[in-house]
């Protein structure tokens, strides 16, 4: 009785990966879930603890970090779809654009009355990390193409 061995002595080709033409947009809609996700649930239990003002912080605060966070996204996505080698150097210039940005917010403006100073900071903080967090872990997932057989 021969035995029935699938073995191959010559082992099958590992498919290239097609690569994404740019993650950059899949990321950032990923980012965009997790933290509206996020602000979703503590906009409700804040409306229970400090009523229509909370939840207007919240919102504001997830508004502001999301803009600002996913202008990089964008930004790496509209260059690489043109120039992908140039993605670092675009990263680095929106990064700096924000840096300025965002300064220029928050010291040339003066506080609305509205806003909830530890609300409002403290949904920012919150935001920017779980920004931080799902950008990593989707950014990990992401398939490259390395290698091709051209």
């Amino acid at each position: 009785m021969a035995a029935n061995n699938s073995y191959s002595a010559t082992p099958e080709r590992i498919p290239e990966s097609s690569g994404a033409t740019s993650p950059w947009l899949n990321i950032m809609w990923h980012c965009l879930a997790w933290v509206w996700g996020a602000a979703v649930l503590a906009a409700v239990v804040l409306f229970f603890i400090a009523g229509w003002p909370a939840v207007t912080n919240v919102v504001m605060a997830t508004l502001l970090v999301t803009a600002f966070s996913g202008i990089s996204l964008a930004v790496a996505h509209f260059v690489g779809r043109k120039n992908p080698s140039a993605v670092m150097g675009a990263f680095l210039a929106a990064y700096f654009v924000k840096v300025v940005g965002f300064g220029a917010l928050i010291f040339a403006l003066p506080r609305p009355d509205w806003v909830l100073p530890q609300v409002f900071m403290w949904t920012a903080v919150a935001a920017v990390i779980l920004w931080q967090i799902a950008e990593m872990f989707t950014f990990a997932r992401t398939r490259w193409l390395l290698y091709g057989d051209a």
